[in-house]
């Protein structure tokens, strides 16, 4: 028998069912592949889906998130701008408010001066010592004689009262020429005629030739300028006519203004904080300078000083700005003008901007703005 026909033999030997199960298997099997490898794929198409979906969300959530924060921060930082201009806003008016009280009560320092000379000039005490000093100076040509001495001793008591009651630096009687005949402190100028001396140009000789042409009520005013017989110190006078019942002119009297009232004014600095301060400059000769001593920044009286605000000041012009200061730093400053007749001058009030917008609570070491970023976390 051949191998061919014996291997047909073993194919005829195999039973009908196992054929048909081993058939119906790989049918079965061919007929799944395809659906489950679809289903796989849907499942695998559905999970990627999902996952994409999910990662969406969370972006979305993120995304919303972080709008929100820089809402919130746009929002902080809109208060905080609007919190600054507040705080700007009551600075200018606290300083407005320290610069008009300290400009009225410069306005009433010159006023009382101007009633008390008026008191003086029409008082028969000084009218009859100017009368007698006169006198005298005329029949000696000179001062400080025994006649002139026991004159002094008469007059010297209350007028060293007068002087010392008002905080004057010194009380002077001036003839009609100009011959200084009497004064308390006993300086050089003593003695000497106004016309024909150094005391010419000086604020005395400058107040001395306007009240020579004045009406018989004026208080003139001279501006504070260096003053030989005061040691170079700077020195404002304000003078008088002296006029007997009849109304004849029989000298002038006059007094030496000390800068001491009126840098005590200006020094004032409740509410100030740090760095506010406010201070005078005036104007004469074509000239610029302070007129009160600084005490947050150098500055003393007589020292030149100039700036635009000065010049708008001096020019009558009141208002208020954020300007650089000398030190390059941001100031506020207030300024305005001083309505006192015979003086050109002006006031300003300055202060730190920084200072100004991060105030702190009394007794506090930490301002507005540090405690803001402490809270918040800034």
């Amino acid at each position: 028998m051949s191998r061919k026909e014996d291997k047909m033999i073993k194919s005829k030997d195999i039973k009908i069912k196992p054929k048909l199960i081993l058939l119906f298997l790989f049918v079965g099997f061919i007929s799944i592949l395809p659906v489950s490898l679809w289903s796989n794929w849907k499942a695998w198409e559905t999970l990627m889906e999902s996952s994409y979906n999910h990662l969406e969300n969370v972006r979305e959530i993120k995304k919303n998130q972080i709008e929100e924060f820089f809402a919130e921060r746009r929002s902080d930082t809109g208060a905080l701008v609007e919190t600054v201009e507040i705080l700007r806003k009551a600075t200018f008016e606290k300083l407005r408010t320290a610069q008009h009280d300290k400009s009225e009560r410069i306005r009433d320092y010159f006023e009382t001066m101007k009633a008390q000379l008026r008191i003086l000039k029409d008082d028969p005490f000084v009218l009859n010592a100017l009368t007698e000093f006169d006198k005298v100076f005329e029949e000696t040509g000179k001062v400080l004689t025994p006649e002139w001495n026991a004159l002094a001793e008469k007059y010297d008591s209350r007028m060293k009262g007068i002087t010392k009651d008002n905080k004057w630096n010194d009380i002077l009687l001036i003839c009609e020429d100009g011959d200084v005949i009497y004064t308390v402190a006993r300086k050089s100028d003593l003695g000497m005629i106004i016309p024909d001396s150094a005391l010419k140009n000086s604020g005395l000789g400058k107040a001395f030739q306007a009240a020579k042409s004045a009406d018989q009520d004026d208080m003139l005013i001279a501006d504070f300028e260096p003053y030989a017989p005061s040691g170079g110190n700077y020195t404002a006078f304000m003078m008088a006519q002296m006029r007997n019942e009849s109304g004849v002119l029989k000298g002038y009297i006059a007094f030496q203004i000390s800068p001491d009232k009126i840098n005590a004014i200006m020094q004032q600095r409740k509410g100030m904080g740090v760095t506010g301060e406010s201070y005078l400059v005036g104007k004469l000769d074509g000239k610029t300078g302070y007129r009160s001593d600084r005490v947050v920044k150098a500055g003393k009286l007589g020292m030149e000083k100039t700036g635009i605000y000065i010049d708008k000041g001096l020019a009558g012009v009141s208002g208020a700005d954020v300007k650089t200061g000398s030190a390059g730093y941001l100031e506020l400053v207030c300024h305005t003008s001083l309505d006192i007749p015979g003086l050109n001058w002006m006031m300003n009030t300055t202060m730190s901007y920084e200072e100004a917008i991060t105030p702190k609570q009394e007794g506090e070491r930490e301002d507005f703005f540090s405690k803001y970023i402490r809270k918040y976390g800034y």
